[in-house]
């Protein structure tokens, strides 16, 4: 055991609270009182205990989290005790007040919190997992019908949630904070893991868009240190887009050795049979898993946020809004911590040399993306709600530049180092 600032001491591994952390949290609890207004006060105690919280957990928890964390922990121990009332400080209370002081410290004490979120995807092939990376997964398997899983699922379903057994789903484990809404540290960063899965999967031609009427994809969180499966609500375009993708069959393909010998083992046809799909499946992913194996090259951050900001792009509902995310994604691709004053130019010479291959094409690249970050500025500080005439052609430029520049960088990536 070590002894660590005020008090604070890890076991093995795991946060011990003490001393002055440990005295924020009885001070806070010390001011509240059980009334109809149940237990929540914002005081100089609660600012307190914010800062105590954040000075111990602030890798895993932002100011407003700290507060969630809080109130959440407040409520639940208030709606447990409802048929008690008067301060905690009364000595009829005295039994409560320790509790919520144990409850509050316990929760300080379990983050980091391990996490799995998973994202429905299209129909399954019977049951199969593929491994996508370490934290990430696309498992298939058709849903359990025993009476356990149906009283399971019944509540759920009355949750809001549905089954918590998709026919298939991406399945990402995360760990830190996170609660059901999808700006929550943890949600975030598995939602943009899975835009970026999504993208390199249709890039590849692995998937594709249905342009039939298809469900939103149903999203759920599960914390392993309680069990609780709770719904994410993800932004409507984002769920509808996850809800429409589906395998493209042109990439399911088997190799028959009784229609001809090749050096795959057979002729190449179309995968007929679930076997068939499974195992074609398993090739077809590997853009995705090459793709997060290189999450340690130093470009790979640029080029996934790039990505993440096309998916917003591609998938933003207000047209000023999507060609902001373009731009911004070629930014993340393109740009530096130059000053901004001279950002433009150099954004746009990088990427006419980038894609350019002669003098007078890497022009009027230049003069294309000029053109873009022109119109970005002027968007910017008008607030413009829709893009208007020609504008909207410089949408889908700045689209298409952002594809064509992510393209190349992955290829680049993915080229073996000249010793």
């Amino acid at each position: 055991m070590q002894a660590g600032e005020g008090g604070v001491q890890r076991r093995a591994g795991a946060l011990v609270v003490k001393g002055k952390y440990l005295a924020a949290i009885r001070d806070y609890a010390a001011t509240l009182t059980f009334d109809d207004e149940m237990l929540i006060k914002i005081n100089p105690e609660f600012e307190a205990l914010q800062s105590a919280m954040l000075g111990l957990q602030g890798k895993y928890l932002s100011r407003d989290s700290a507060n969630s964390v809080v109130f959440r922990e407040c409520y639940a121990f208030a709606n447990e005790h409802r048929d008690r009332s008067g301060p905690l400080t009364h000595p009829s209370n005295g039994a409560l007040l320790d509790g919520l002081v144990a409850r509050l410290k316990a929760c300080v004490e379990s983050f980091p919190r391990e996490y799995v979120v998973r994202i429905e995807s299209f129909p399954s092939y019977g049951a199969a997992t593929f491994d996508l990376a370490p934290d990430m997964m696309l498992v298939m398997g058709q849903r359990k019908r025993d009476a356990q899983n149906a009283i399971v699922n019944a509540l759920l379903k009355m949750k809001g949630v549905g089954s918590d057994e998709f026919d298939t789903y991406l399945e990402l484990r995360a760990s830190g904070y996170a609660d059901n809404s999808p700006d929550s540290a943890v949600a975030s960063a598995c939602i943009s893991r899975a835009k970026q899965s999504a993208f390199i999967l249709s890039a590849f031609g692995v998937v594709k868009s249905t342009y039939m009427p298809s469900d939103p994809a149903r999203t759920t969180l599960t914390t392993e240190l309680t069990g609780t499966t709770d719904a994410i609500a993800l932004p409507g375009s984002l769920s509808r887009y996850f809800g429409s993708l589906i395998p493209n069959d042109d990439k399911l393909v088997t190799y028959d050795s009784s229609i001809g010998i090749s050096l795959l083992g057979g002729r190449p046809r179309p995968a007929a049979t679930d076997d068939e799909k499974r195992e074609a499946l398993k090739t077809a992913l590997h853009p995705a898993s090459r793709y997060f194996g290189s999450k340690d090259h130093a470009d790979f951050s640029s080029i996934s946020a790039a990505i993440d900001w096309y998916q917003d792009s591609t998938l933003a509902e207000n047209q000023t809004f999507a060609y902001v995310a373009a731009c911004i994604g070629m930014e993340a691709l393109l740009g530096s911590d130059s000053h901004l004053d001279e950002m433009s130019k150099r954004l746009a010479d990088r990427y006419a040399f980038l894609m350019g291959k002669g003098r007078v094409e890497r022009e009027a690249l230049s003069a294309e993306y000029t053109k873009i970050l022109k119109l970005r500025g002027r968007l910017v500080h008008a607030k413009a709600a829709r893009l208007e005439g020609d504008d909207r052609d410089l949408l889908r430029s700045a689209q298409r530049m952002l594809m064509n520049a992510i393209w190349h960088e992955l290829h680049e990536m993915y080229r073996p180092k000249q010793p």
